[in-house]
Formats: C-alpha cells, structure tokens, sequence
C-alpha cells in the first residue's frame, strides 16, 4: 500500500489518461489570463456561459445518402404472384465533402399497401419474402468526385419471393438505416501575446 505523499502506480492506459486530463484541467483552472485571437481580438471564454461562446446544439443540416432499388432485365419484366426475382439495393453518396461510415439496413420488410404486413400462405409462412430480411453491411462509402457522372455507390442484392400472393401493390420497408457522417474541414486559427521586458 503507497504511503503518504507517494502516487499510486496506475497501469491502464484509459485510466492514465482520466487522471491527467483531471490533473491537466485542474491546473488550466489555475490559470487567470487568456490569449486574444488574432483575427477578432477578443478573448474566448470557451463553453463557459460568456457571451462569446456558450455550449449550444450546431445546426447541422439534414444529409441523407441516395438510396434505391432496381430489378428486372427489361422494361417489360413483371413481378408475377408465383416468382423468384433479384434485385439490387443502392446506397449513393452524393456528396464530395463527407463520408458515410458503418452505413447498415438492419432490415428489410414487405408490406401490403395500406403497410400491413402481407398475407400469410396455409403453413403460416408469408406470400411475398424478401431474402435475406437483413442486416445489409454497406461499410464505409466515400465522397463522389466533383463533376463526375457517377457518384460512389455501393449495391446488395436480395430476393423477392412470391407464392400464392395476392395481385396488388406492396411497400419495401426499410428499417435501421444506420450510418456516422464524417466532414473534414481545413482550419487555422491565431493568437497573439507581449513580451515584457526582463
């Protein structure tokens, strides 16, 4: 056991760190002057309830990925009540400035179209399926290339398997449309300070 006066010995990394950015906000605490930005020439009191800076939500605007689906191999192909068709879920990123990180559909689901779920055959299993229900892994999609034609996409193919379904129209519901949206920004700031004489 350390005696009085004496540092415990920490060995975990995570730990190491709480106890130096403690001890490093701490001392910052201490401190009674503050550095002029160059640019404005005021002093910025960060997030502490100033006039300057206050701890707000930033408006970030709403950014979605292009996402649809396409089937069929000619303009006249037709989803039968009895049928077996492929087709292709398309996840695009339009943007040149961001990327979607871990982008994922969590499931895929048909519905009738009032948004019920569809009707079930005599064994209980449904008429109309989609193979697989999920998860879609997409990964990381990078940002398009200014003035490209095409922007950068990534597909998944399932299947829509109908057996005794009723004629009509049905909904692709998509759930757990899940991604992070990375922005890099290029940045500089200044700040100016005297020099007194000894």
């Amino acid at each position: 056991m350390p005696g009085p006066g004496t540092v415990p010995i920490i060995d975990d990394c995570s730990k190491i760190a709480q106890v130096v950015d403690a001890y490093i906000a701490d001392e910052n605490n201490k401190k009674v002057n503050t550095l002029p930005n160059c640019n404005t020439g005021k002093i910025s009191h960060c997030c502490d309830g100033s006039s300057d800076t206050k701890c707000v939500s930033a408006a970030i605007p709403q950014i979605q990925p292009c996402i649809s689906i396409k089937w069929g191999d000619s303009k006249c192909d037709c989803i039968e009540t009895n049928d077996f068709e492929i087709m292709c879920i398309t996840v695009c990123n339009c943007y040149t400035n961001i990327t979607f990180k871990n982008f994922e559909i969590a499931s895929l689901e048909v519905r009738d179209s009032r948004g019920y779920p569809v009707a079930t055959l005599p064994d209980g299993t449904p008429s109309v399926e989609l193979i697989p229900r999920g998860p879609y892994c997409f990964g990381d999609i990078g940002p398009c290339t200014p003035g490209g034609k095409v922007s950068n996409c990534v597909s998944r193919e399932f299947v829509v398997y109908t057996r005794g379904a009723i004629e009509g129209s049905y909904k692709i519901v998509l759930s757990g449309v899940c991604f992070d949206v990375y922005n890099h920004y290029n940045s500089s700031d200044c700040f100016s300070f005297n020099l007194c004489k000894d």
